[in-house]
């Protein structure tokens, strides 16, 4: 059974022939940026947690592949799709920390699964990476394979010179048959175009650990790492100023007062991101829910995406300080 798993994920290069002689294998048809976007994009899919948004792609009926970092911490996970249908009935199918790879089991996602390519590749060969740098929703980027990294013992990453940005972790790197060689995964600030994906490979392994664990039973030390340079002056001033934010705007919205909700909830987001300085992570996020909040289409829905980065925040800060 396993061993079924792993072989319809990962891509066979045999073929059957004649009695006599086997015929040699097609090679699939190399395909342009536009096909693969047009072939991968509806198997891509959006990871939203209480505190995190990355992206992920279907490998099999049910089972989406993402990065770990992407759903660690997280007590909930919803998944969007393409038709912005969200499903949020999802537990671990296993896990890779090392690796930084997730498989997750979504209950009635019923997508196409992309193929998985376990090769070696060559340096300089055409990739296309999707993904949602910063909350836009399947960007489509090309670039080259740049070089192979070793990390550790048998652990490898493939560099590329396609773009990616925060919100494209977990998404799929395609070849140009669009079968996907890697799971973006990072990127170096100090420089342009240096980004990451860890090989295809690792995943048929994951997936065939067929776990159905919940996605808070995942180990996390991550809250005590995004909190990370915040002075203790700063936590106080954090925990504060959201619960009273919080409770402000729950009362306004109970009272269909969405409007001052987004309005106030802009503003104590500003005050604060002022007011903690060396709290990286969650001025980030703050600054992040506050550009979504200007794109989106209600007050209210702008007041929800607010008060869902702050509950998050919340919620993240009362398990560092356990």
């Amino acid at each position: 059974m396993r061993r079924g798993l792993a072989s319809a994920l990962l891509l066979v290069g045999a073929a059957c022939g004649g009695s006599e002689k086997p015929a040699a294998p097609r090679a699939p048809r190399r395909l342009g940026t536009v096909e693969i976007a047009r072939l991968a994009t509806p198997s891509v899919v959006t990871i939203r947690t209480e505190r995190a948004l990355g992206t992920g792609f279907v490998i099999a009926k049910g089972f989406v592949a993402t990065n770990f970092h992407v759903v660690r911490g997280a007590r909930r996970v919803a998944i969007q799709t393409a038709d912005e249908k969200v499903l949020d009935e999802v537990t671990v199918v296993g896990f890779d920390a090392r690796r930084d790879l997730a498989v997750l089991r979504v209950r009635d996602l019923h997508l196409r699964p992309l193929r998985l390519a376990n090769r070696d590749l060559e340096i300089g060969e055409h990739v296309v990476a999707i993904g949602n740098p910063v909350g836009l929703e399947r960007t489509v980027s090309d670039g080259v394979v740049s070089a192979m990294r070793h990390v550790g013992m048998a652990h490898d990453l493939i560099q590329i010179s396609a773009p990616i940005s925060h919100g494209s972790s977990g998404g799929p790197v395609l070849d140009d048959r669009g079968r996907v060689i890697g799971v973006a995964t990072r990127m170096a600030t100090e420089g342009q175009n240096l980004n990451f994906a860890t090989p295809a490979g690792y995943l048929p392994a994951i997936a065939e650990e067929n776990g159905d664990a919940p996605i808070s039973s995942l180990p996390d030390d991550s809250a005590r790492r995004y909190f990370k340079g915040c002075s203790a002056g700063e936590l106080v001033t954090l925990h504060l100023a959201l619960r009273r934010a919080l409770a402000a705007a729950d009362r306004q919205a109970r009272k269909g007062q969405h409007k001052d909700a987004r309005d106030d909830l802009l503003v104590a987001s500003a005050d604060l991101i002022l007011r903690i300085p060396r709290c990286r992570w969650p001025r980030f996020d703050l600054l992040r829910a506050a550009a979504r909040a200007e794109r989106a289409a209600s007050d209210q829905a702008a007041a929800q995406e607010l008060t869902r980065m702050m509950k998050g925040i919340t919620a993240y800060l009362a398990t560092a300080l356990r």
